[in-house]
């Protein structure tokens, strides 16, 4: 009967998993039909355009995950996964304004930091500011973990999981996309680049609303933390329900 009903709770979730997931892959599609096959400049159905549809959508996405964690919190008593949401609103505003490139080109040019290993100046600026913020994300969890009881302490990490893999495509293949900057593979990468990013958030949306609606991962959500790199125990987790 409990297997049925979490079967029954984890079904919105999944269907919201492939709604997102078709509009992303849609919209990426789109991008590489548009300047990858056919070569021509339509920025709107660019991923990575700030007034194009797929960074909209981001925005979107980003204000869903701030108010998912609130409900998560008020609705499961787990008030210790508030703490992801200055990160996620710093990511939105850091989107929408472009603040990571403007604070790297500016340490570039207070530092005077050295254009090297195919990098220029304002990319290790950029790469130092992410550093900040990426360090600064680790102290929110690190709070956060002492403050939770164990079954939130499970759903801060796999977020801080699916965070990585945002990561990976934000700062990763952003400077591998450096690299082929004169390189005819250069728009495919880009795509690679923003779409993956796209693909993390909408991840981390999913992952938080099936806890919001189910109150607890389902086992697929198992079985992707666990591709991610961590082993975890059979059987569902609790959901979270409170902190110490």
């Amino acid at each position: 009967m409990n297997d049925r009903l979490d079967s029954a709770r984890a079904r919105p979730a999944a269907v919201f998993l492939v709604l997102l997931l078709g509009v992303d892959l849609l919209l990426i599609a789109a991008d590489v039909l548009v300047h990858v096959v056919r070569r021509r400049q339509v920025p709107v159905w660019q991923v990575s355009w700030d007034g194009g549809y797929g960074e909209f959508l981001q925005y979107v996405k980003y204000v869903w995950v701030i108010a998912l964690l609130v409900g998560v919190a008020a609705l499961r008593r787990a008030w210790s996964v508030l703490i992801w949401v200055p990160l996620f609103a710093y990511l939105l505003v850091d989107d929408r304004y472009q603040l990571h490139e403007r604070l790297g080109a500016h340490l570039a040019q207070v530092w005077g930091l050295p254009d090297t290993l195919g990098l220029r100046a304002v990319d290790l600026g950029e790469l130092l500011v992410m550093a900040a913020v990426s360090l600064a994300g680790v102290l929110l969890l690190l709070v956060g973990m002492v403050a939770s009881t164990s079954a939130t302490r499970r759903a801060l990490v796999d977020v801080l999981l699916l965070l990585g893999v945002m990561a990976f495509f934000a700062v990763v293949v952003d400077m591998a996309h450096i690299l082929f900057l004169t390189s005819p593979a250069e728009p495919l990468v880009g795509v690679l680049e923003d779409g993956g990013e796209m693909l993390a958030l909408t991840l981390v949306v999913a992952y938080l609303y099936s806890l919001g609606v189910g109150g607890r991962p389902t086992a697929a959500w198992d079985r992707l933390v666990r591709l991610l790199g961590r082993h975890s125990p059979g059987g569902h987790p609790p959901s979270p329900s409170g902190t110490r």
